[in-house]
């Protein structure tokens, strides 16, 4: 009884970890699940089912249009604010609005006291969304940098130790600790 109880366990934290990882809603996943296995729990599900799932939730997202949100870094107050609104002219970017969570209004910044940090698509293990210049470690604890490829027009990782570079498609499970800018959790400031 016991190894059946672990088993349940290990497979509601897979499943739960990959619906964060990828920003899907548990409910609408588990009725997913329910409707395909006819299984009312999902420790009943083996890991092949649970992929299978999560495979039909991707396919789902697929449809739908891709999420281009921005964050920005203010080079002069040192913090890091939600985008608005980003106003673009012939020679670049000209003004971008703050986002403010508590009125709705914006303060305006050129281009030179800010840096642009768009969103990858996609979370950590805990449903934090990575952003250009995030840092984030993987399971065996090594730091990675995300950063956007020209070359390959795809989002790259640099192994902050190594110099080591993947792409960032090739991680399952990571966990964000900070970005170059406002510095990472547990290790040196590396803006």
């Amino acid at each position: 009884m016991n190894k059946i109880l672990n088993h349940s366990i290990e497979q509601q934290r897979l499943f739960f970890a990959l619906c964060r990882q990828y920003g899907y809603n548990k409910e609408e996943a588990m009725e997913h699940a329910r409707k395909r296995y006819n299984k009312e729990h999902i420790g009943e599900l083996s890991s092949d089912e649970i992929g299978a799932v999560i495979d039909l939730m991707k396919d789902k997202n697929k449809e739908s249009d891709p999420v281009i949100e921005f964050i920005a870094y203010d080079n002069v107050n040192k913090r890091i604010f939600r985008v608005m609104n980003i106003d673009l002219w012939e020679d670049g970017v000209n003004e971008v609005t703050e986002q403010y969570e508590i009125d709705g209004k914006g303060s305006n910044f050129t281009d030179k006291h800010i840096t642009i940090l768009q969103f990858t698509g996609k979370r950590d293990y805990f449903g934090a969304k990575l952003y250009r210049s995030d840092v984030f470690e993987d399971r065996n604890k090594e730091q990675w940098m995300v950063e956007w490829s020209n070359k390959y027009y795809a989002w790259i990782v640099y192994n902050v130790q190594t110099d080591q570079i993947k792409f960032l498609h090739t991680f399952s499970i990571v966990k964000k600790i900070g970005n170059v800018y406002t510095g990472v959790k547990g290790g040196e400031k590396n803006g």
